[in-house]
């Protein structure tokens, strides 16, 4: 999986490095934050087991997965 963050460049996303930035204040970067997020998740969840997804959450943020 880290090869799949390395090459869709979210790494960050995924580790937590990078907070979602403030809707209100800057809701362009808050957008590609969360299509990010999301994108990610959807690539975790293609790519894990069946088994393993009872252990996470359809709405956790991917970082939480």
């Amino acid at each position: 999986m880290k090869h799949v963050f390395k090459l869709c460049k979210v790494t960050s996303y995924v580790f937590g490095n990078i907070a979602r930035p403030d809707r209100v204040h800057n809701p362009n970067s808050a957008n590609n934050w969360d299509f990010n997020d999301s994108y990610m998740a959807m690539l975790i969840y293609k790519n894990i087991s069946a088994a393993q997804k009872v252990h996470t959450g359809q709405d956790n943020l991917v970082y939480d997965i």
